[in-house]
């Protein structure tokens, strides 16, 4: 893993800024779509164990802006 770190940070020195900013955006949409499976996927574990109501859960959505 710290080899492939490394031959990827070398391959980033040479790219250019808007091919770096590319790259950055597809990371953080990746990890914002990350973020939001786990949201969800807790969200269905609180309603299905019963200690989140639907409504709760849909409440805690709509703070997130995610509804």
């Amino acid at each position: 893993m710290t080899s492939q770190a490394i031959d990827i940070t070398k391959q980033i020195s040479t790219m250019s800024e808007p091919e770096v900013e590319y790259i950055w955006d597809f990371l953080r949409k990746r990890r914002n779509e990350s973020l939001l499976k786990t949201i969800d996927i807790k969200l269905e574990e609180s309603i299905s164990s019963r200690t989140l109501s639907e409504e709760e859960a849909y409440s805690r959505l709509e703070k997130l802006g995610i509804s």
